[in-house]
Order: structure tokens, then C-alpha cells, then sequence
């Protein structure tokens, strides 16, 4: 009897300590701060496929840089609908357009003011503030015209997010010569990462049409979308797993791990019966695997 008790005490507990850690979730996601540690992770993995002992302050670095990117998107997001945000993500911003606003700005001049002081290499400095300002750029053409840029929305963020985590490990590689499987691995990355973005666009379909806001998915409907995103996938696994056969075995371990996201992302395409909150955590928690490289 204290046996059966004690096992529904600790299902109990268990229980309470999930559904707690799903709502600090819910708000770590609704400020973008699973994106910020999905691009470090990212990084991380670029640094370690060509030998670059990174700074610390360069994760922090990267990490407010897509925070700031981010909250901006979301913040012009949360201004362009009229009405009240039909997702908690939009509608958080609505309500805290102010306050956030104010620490979007506190959190770009703290990033650049590290920049100026602890970068050493100070090119970095320029091309990382070039590339930020074309993330902005391409951001703001897709509110002033959403429908025209449509089609090319998903490819340009995966592209330029992409460029923003292999930025810093191509400048501090330990060799002179930048490996071809950084490239060849930086292209790949490029296809998960649209993948991700556009599937994104299909689960939140619904949403952003009552928001009058666009994506890939809206443009040509569902159905058309979801065949395009079979190619994709049919592309991106065999893609990735052509590497093993004439990439060096010393880097089995980042393309079993770029494997494994795509993975993830494969089965969350194929469950359509799936909660898209609970997808959405799935394919932004992948993104945190190259993480794993720190056990090594």
C-alpha cells in the first residue's frame, strides 16, 4: 500500500515538473531563445569541423545578434496585424511591444559595444554588422511586399542564418586553406534549415492567413507545398548521407549528427497528426544537437 502511494506521489511529481518545464518552454520559445541556442549550437558545430577554438564572448556575440534579429521580425510581425495575434508568440509582442522594443535596443548596443572591445579581429566586426543589415534588409522587403517575395522567403533566412554561424569559424580556422567539407556541410545545413523554415510556413499556415501575414505555403496551398517539401526531403537525406562515401571519416561525426536533424525533421513531417506546438519544440530542439559535440 505505501508502495502504490509513493509510485503515484512520484507520477505525480513527475507530472507537475513536465507541465512546468513546458511552460517556462512556451515563453523561451515565444522570445526566440531556443533559436539563440539553436545558432550557437551551429556554430559550435563549424568551429569544431575545422579546429576553431571559438571566445566565449563570440557565442554571446552571435547570441544577441539573432535575438535582436529575431524580436525585430516579430516585433514588425506584431505591429503589421491589426487586430489581436491570433498565435501567443505575436500576441506576447503585441502586449510587450513597448518593453521589448526598449530591450532590443539595450541588447544591439551591448552587442556592438563587446564587438568594438573584445573582437580582435575587427574585419569580423564590419562583415558581421554587413550581414545583419541584410538580414534586417531582406526582413523588411518581405512586410513591405510579402506576396512578391513569397517564393523566396525560406531559402534567403536558412541562406543568410546559415552564413551567420560559419562566419566566425572561418575566420579563426586553425589552417590556412578553408576544408571543402566546410563548405560541403555548409550547404547542407543550408537545406535543413530551409526545410525547417518552410514547414514552418505550413504549420502555421492558418495563423498567418488570419494575420495577414505570408509564407511559401500560402502562396501555393498546402497540398503544393507539402510536394515540394518531399523533393526537398528526398534531396536532403540523400544529400547528407552521400557524405559518408567520399567525405573523411574524421567527420562522420558531424554528418551523423546533421543526419540526425534532418531525421527529426523527417519524422515531424511525416506525423501530420501531431500538435504543431509540439512539432514547432521538436525541429527548434533539434537544431541544439550539435551541443553533443562538447562530450567529445
Amino acid at each position: 500500500m505505501i508502495w502504490f502511494k509513493f509510485r503515484w506521489y512520484f507520477l505525480y511529481l513527475s507530472y507537475m515538473a513536465t507541465a512546468s518545464f513546458r511552460r517556462v518552454y512556451v515563453y523561451l520559445q515565444t522570445l526566440s531563445i531556443d533559436i539563440v541556442l539553436g545558432a550557437c549550437a551551429g556554430m559550435l558545430f563549424f568551429a569544431r569541423l575545422v579546429g576553431a577554438e571559438l571566445n566565449i564572448i563570440l557565442y554571446v556575440l552571435l547570441g544577441l545578434a539573432v535575438w535582436c534579429i529575431y524580436t525585430f521580425d516579430h516585433l514588425l510581425d506584431a505591429r503589421q496585424i491589426g487586430s489581436q495575434a491570433s498565435t501567443f508568440r505575436h500576441a506576447f509582442h503585441q502586449r510587450h511591444f513597448k518593453a521589448l522594443s526598449i530591450l532590443l535596443v539595450v541588447m544591439g548596443c551591448l552587442g556592438l559595444i563587446l564587438a568594438l572591445i573584445m573582437l580582435r579581429i575587427k574585419y569580423i566586426i564590419g562583415l558581421g554588422l554587413g550581414l545583419g543589415a541584410l538580414i534586417l534588409l531582406v526582413f523588411i522587403l518581405f512586410k513591405v511586399r510579402p506576396r512578391q517575395w513569397a517564393f523566396l522567403k525560406e531559402i534567403f533566412i536558412a541562406t543568410l542564418y546559415v552564413g551567420g554561424i560559419m562566419l566566425a569559424p572561418f575566420f579563426h580556422r586553425e589552417s590556412q586553406l578553408v576544408p571543402a567539407d566546410f563548405w560541403w556541410l555548409g550547404s547542407a545545413y543550408v537545406l535543413v534549415a530551409w526545410f525547417n523554415s518552410a514547414y514552418l510556413g505550413i504549420l502555421d499556415r492558418e495563423t498567418d492567413q488570419k494575420d495577414g501575414l505570408y509564407s511559401l505555403a500560402l502562396r501555393l496551398g498546402e497540398p503544393k507545398s507539402r510536394k515540394i517539401l518531399r523533393i526537398i526531403l528526398i534531396l536532403m537525406l540523400g544529400y547528407i548521407a552521400s557524405f559518408y562515401l567520399w567525405l573523411g571519416s574524421f567527420t562522420y561525426m558531424h554528418i551523423s549528427i546533421l543526419l540526425l536533424i534532418a531525421l527529426v525533421h523527417a519524422i515531424a513531417f511525416l506525423e501530420r497528426d501531431r500538435h504543431k506546438d509540439a512539432i514547432r519544440r521538436k525541429l527548434d530542439g533539434s537544431f541544439m544537437l550539435p551541443f553533443l559535440l562538447l562530450l567529445l
